[in-house]
């Protein structure tokens, strides 16, 4: 588990109040894992889904799983307001936390950069009036060569 890897775990748990690796077909346990597998494609979504199901440490999951509950979880979102909220908040507060780091994520040898819209859109010369909402919530993945 890399430190992403990590804060997102503790931060699903301590929201549920459980520790989503132990092995249970419970639903608030089940629904721990969703969020937590969403939240890591989320912000990487270059990751490989079979890297996201071995992820965890005491249970591991294939990569037909992680897919599984990655379209399951859009459904619940859609369907259940107190799971959307919980999955507002913990994106939120795992978003802020990669923000705050290098932003950096190395993958097959290449390097991705993690920034703000705004931020690539002063770069680039593009507009840079971006909405403040749009500048919180979406990510851009910039890439990059492995030699720069």
């Amino acid at each position: 588990m890399n430190d992403i890897d990590i804060f997102v775990y503790r931060t699903v748990c301590d929201h549920f109040g459980i520790d989503i690796q132990n092995k249970t077909r419970r639903r608030n346990y089940v629904d721990g894992r969703r969020i937590y597998f969403k939240i890591l494609k989320e912000l990487n979504p270059v990751r490989s889904l079979n890297s996201i199901g071995k992820s965890l440490d005491r249970i591991k999951f294939d990569h037909a799983t992680v897919l599984h509950h990655l379209k399951e979880i859009n459904h619940f979102l859609v369907t259940e307001k107190d799971l959307s909220i919980k999955f507002s908040n913990i994106l939120e507060i795992c978003m802020n936390f990669k923000k705050q780091n290098k932003n950096i994520v190395f993958l097959n040898n290449l390097k991705y950069e993690f920034k703000p819209i705004r931020e690539v859109s002063r770069e680039r010369g593009y507009n840079a009036e971006v909405s403040n909402e749009v500048y919180q919530y979406k990510i851009f993945w910039e890439f990059c060569s492995s030699h720069s």
